[in-house]
């Protein structure tokens, strides 16, 4: 079922995209500094679009980087203390200590 979803809903965007592009035939001219050429109006909006995205996904990376690498820091913590009791290194003024005279 989730198959014949992700089927329909391709379609559907495929479909809007072409309703789009039918409405919005204009060409437009874009200079370069060497020239120019002409370009559909629905072309250069879903270019605009796709480079923006990109931009934006770009722009999250160094964040994205950030959290993963504080996500492995803490999954390390996380596998050093399920470790055994006595497989655990204390710290040297509390290894002559019971469990009754930490609290």
């Amino acid at each position: 079922m989730p198959g014949i979803f992700k089927i329909v809903l391709i379609l559907f965007i495929i479909l809007i995209g072409l309703m789009f592009h039918l409405r919005n035939d204009q060409l437009v001219v874009i200079d370069y500094y060497s020239g120019n050429s002409e370009i559909p109006l629905s072309l250069v909006i879903a270019g605009s679009l796709f480079s923006g995205a990109i931009l934006g996904a770009l722009s999250c990376l160094p964040t994205l980087i950030k959290l993963k690498r504080g996500n492995a820091k803490l999954l390390k913590q996380v596998k050093t203390n399920e470790k055994a009791p006595d497989e655990r290194v204390l710290p040297a003024n509390e290894k002559n200590q019971s469990v009754d005279d930490r609290r």
